[in-house]
């Protein structure tokens, strides 16, 4: 029974499932019989499938900008055969079309036109974006066809952009107004007749169709400046209508422009000019002329003077020409007192105090020189005089003034003037055997004498120096002149003890730590030194030397101080040859044949001897005398004998180094074992201590290893060397 009830359960839980099932709206779930024969059961209808809902709206669109004619492609979604292109509000004709790409031909419009789709239904236009339609500029007409600079010219045409330039004979030209049709310039000043063009960025040109007549304009003077002023001032003329073919004149003398620019001129009053003249700016439409003249301000000329020299109070008179009120006169710098003054003379009061020099005579800031020269006698002064002592010879600056003519005694002697600078300067030099005694300046104008006398001081001369050389102890003998007993003497900064003195010489001592150095003394307070140094000298020094050890006729090199080619060396007391000297810091020396063992190194020189601070070993190269046997495989023993073995002693088979099994250096035997990795054959045996070298004279034979890897070295026993001491 339940084999029958489980197949029903089953159908009814499937039937329950497919009822369950979503269907189409209205679909009722139908019962189905179980005992209908499956052949009466009908399938359900299927479900419409649900169309894809499609959005209406533009993506791009390219190109943006061209002529009429450019095909343009609008892409977006939602398009249909319907849908209609509007290009500034008119319907265009498509030329293809896709639900995604519309392709149209861009008709003939002016400027930026908008792009909007139209489709059929309550949802508008679309707008797509602005097209920038190009269009070749036409300049049809320019009104007024004529003008002077500064006239406005319109333009009339078509296809105008605002990035447009205009030119007229290549110079661009200011445009004020702009329209598509329609464009404002205005005439520069300068500019000539010429074609009026147009040119855009991209290329396009576009001409006049006649030429823009430029009419010439008459120069018009308005003002310039300055309005007065002396011969060669430059000038500013300012004004309309100048161009660069324009000549200016003062009067009638044609004048050279030095600069120009927008409404200006830059001209210079001729410097020969005698009068006042009006400018004239001559245009080939016309002359222009200023307002008023040139105010001509001639400056005042001195021809000659009287007299040419005098004392203070001496009234000078001036001939010249142009003098008026308001010129001043100057001598040297200083102005003058004017007594009388006409067109022609001036009579001015030289003052106390006046110095020689030219006459000047100004107006404002113009100053004018005379040719020749007024001496003025003034009486000297001698107000100072520096040094005020010295020795014999020494150079003394006069101070004071007037001193410029005057001549010098030095008591009842005349003085040669070595030097004058200015008119309160002079220099003289002390003679010799000169005393004490007073300056006295004399000239034409008067004397003057100084206050107190020069202090004549006879300073110690130090000439010689016997001898110029010597150690720390040793006695100098300073010779010279005037040797005073309250001199100190030095060399460098150490001073020397005086043992004696007299009026021409001094002997003194050479103290311990003196340097070479000049000679140098101390003389009525100033510090003199020689020209020449006194030679301190030192013993030798060592500090170091090389190399520290090696054979009999090593050379070494010992460096250190106070070297000279009579310092001498020696190994302990064996004295060494000198093979080059350095001076002053090395010396070559070579060990003698006989020398041996271990010593310190000496150098000698000036009284003096020092040792190096290490010794100098002398050393041997090791020397191979037999070998036994002569000949082995890789691996055996060799006993080699030899003579100044040590134990850094190294025997070398050809290139490689030989293990030492042992060694007994009072016998004078290494053993070794032949090293493997040797080629069989001949090959050199040799002994090396440190950097020394001993070769023997056969060479070992090397056999050929018959043995495997990893045998045991054959051990050669020879009894004749088994007794320490004796050779083979």
């Amino acid at each position: 029974m339940t084999r029958r009830i489980c197949p029903a359960l089953a159908v009814a839980v499937v039937a329950v499932a497919l009822a369950a099932l979503p269907g189409p709206a209205g679909a009722q779930v139908v019962e189905r019989d179980h005992r209908t024969p499956p052949s009466d059961r009908r399938p359900a209808p299927p479900r419409p499938p649900r169309p894809p809902v499609i959005h209406y709206r533009v993506d791009s669109f390219a190109p943006s900008h061209g002529r009429a004619g450019t095909r343009v492609t609008i892409r977006g979604s939602g398009f249909t055969r319907a849908t209609a292109v509007l290009v500034g509000g008119r319907p265009v004709a498509v030329a293809s079309w896709s639900a995604t790409e519309i392709v149209f031909a861009m008709p003939r419009v002016a400027g930026d036109a908008a792009i909007a789709l139209r489709k059929p239904g309550p949802s508008g236009d679309l707008p797509v974006g602005s097209f920038h339609s190009l269009v070749d500029p036409v300049i049809s007409r320019v009104a007024p066809p004529s003008g002077g600079p500064g006239t406005r010219v319109e333009l009339i045409g078509r296809g105008f952009e605002r990035a447009d330039t205009v030119t007229l004979n290549g110079r661009p030209l200011t445009v004020t107004e702009w329209t598509a049709t329609r464009l404002v310039t205005v005439i520069p000043e300068g500019a000539t007749t010429d074609y009026l063009s147009l040119s855009r960025p991209s290329g396009e040109r576009a001409r006049s169709p006649q030429r823009f007549r430029v009419l010439a304009q008459a120069p018009v003077i308005a003002r310039f400046s300055p309005v007065s002023g002396p011969p060669g001032t430059r000038v500013r003329i300012t004004g309309s209508g100048f161009s660069p073919s324009d000549r200016v004149v003062y009067g009638v003398t044609s004048i050279p422009v030095l600069g120009r620019g927008s409404g200006w001129l830059d001209v210079e009053v001729p410097r020969r000019a005698t009068r006042s003249e009006l400018f004239g700016v001559r245009g080939r439409a016309g002359t222009g002329r200023s307002p008023r003249p040139f105010d001509i301000d001639v400056p005042p000329v001195v021809t000659s003077f009287s007299p040419d020299h005098g004392a203070p109070g001496t009234q000078v008179e001036l001939r010249g020409r142009n003098f008026r009120q308001g010129d001043w006169v100057s001598l040297a710098g200083k102005r003058l007192p004017i007594v009388a003054l006409d067109p022609r003379h001036i009579r001015v009061t030289i003052p106390i105090g006046s110095e020689s020099g030219r006459f000047a005579i100004g107006r404002d800031r113009h100053e004018s020189p005379t040719a020749g020269r007024f001496e003025v006698y003034n009486p000297p002064t001698l107000t100072a005089f520096t040094p005020t002592r010295g020795d014999p010879g020494t150079r003394v600056t006069l101070n004071g003034s007037h001193l410029s003519s005057a001549e010098v005694h030095y008591g009842r002697t005349r003085l040669p003037v070595r030097a004058r600078r200015g008119d309160t300067e002079l220099v003289v030099e002390i003679p010799r055997a000169a005393r004490d005694e007073r300056f006295r300046v004399s000239s034409r104008a008067g004397t003057a004498e100084s206050a107190q006398v020069f202090q004549v001081q006879y300073y110690t001369v130090i000439e010689n120096a016997r001898p110029r050389s010597g150690v720390a102890g040793a006695t100098v003998v300073l010779s010279g002149r005037h040797v005073d007993k309250a001199d100190d003497f030095f060399i460098g900064s150490a001073r020397l003890d005086l043992v004696a003195r007299d009026n021409d010489s001094a002997t003194v001592r050479v103290p311990d730590g003196a340097r070479s150095a000049p000679i140098a003394w101390t003389t009525f307070g100033r510090r003199v030194e020689t020209t020449w140094r006194f030679e301190v000298l030192s013993g030798p020094a060592i500090a170091q030397f090389q190399p520290t050890y090696g054979p009999a006729g090593t050379e070494v090199i010992i460096r250190g101080d106070h070297i000279d080619r009579r310092t001498q060396a020696y190994f302990g007391r064996r004295p060494l040859r000198v093979v080059r000297v350095s001076p002053p810091f090395e010396i070559t020396v070579q060990l003698p044949r006989g020398a041996a063992g271990s010593d310190y190194l000496y150098l000698e020189g000036h009284g003096a001897r020092v040792r190096s601070d290490q010794q100098f070993e002398v050393k041997v190269a090791p020397e191979i005398t037999a070998v036994d046997p002569t000949a082995g495989r890789p691996g055996q023993e060799v006993l080699v004998r030899g003579r100044w073995f040590t134990d850094a002693t190294e025997i070398l088979v050809g290139k490689v180094r030989a293990r030492v099994v042992r060694r007994d250096q009072r016998a004078g035997t290494i053993r070794i074992e032949v090293p493997r990795g040797v080629a069989p054959g001949p090959h050199p045996l040799t002994a090396k201590t440190e950097a020394m070298i001993g070769d023997y004279r056969r060479p070992f034979v090397v056999l050929v290893d018959e043995k495997p890897p990893g045998t045991p070295p054959v051990k050669v026993r020879d009894h004749r060397t088994e007794k320490p001491g004796k050779g083979p």
